[in-house]
C-alpha cells in the first residue's frame, strides 16, 4: 500500500531533478583515516561501577514477604 501511495503522490519537482545518470552515480569506496582512540583502564572501571549502580538488581521479595507474614 506504501509504495502505490508514493507512486500515485510523489514530488514532481524532484522527479525533474533525478535523471538517469545522477540515480546511476555512487560515491567511491575511500578508506578514511580515523583517530586511534586511547582506552583508559581507569574510566571504563568507573563507567562499569556507574552502570552497575544504575541496576535495580533486587526485587525484595524476601522483605515483601516478611511484611505480609
Amino acid at each position: 500500500m506504501d509504495s502505490v501511495y508514493g507512486a500515485a503522490h510523489r514530488n514532481a519537482a524532484l522527479m525533474d531533478i533525478i535523471d538517469a545518470a545522477w540515480a546511476a552515480d555512487q560515491l567511491s569506496d575511500d578508506d578514511v583515516d580515523l583517530p586511534n582512540l586511547d582506552t583508559n583502564d581507569e574510566s571504563d572501571d568507573l563507567n562499569d561501577q556507574e552502570q552497575d549502580d544504575d541496576k535495580w538488581n533486587e526485587m525484595g521479595l524476601p522483605e515483601f514477604q516478611n511484611d505480609v507474614i
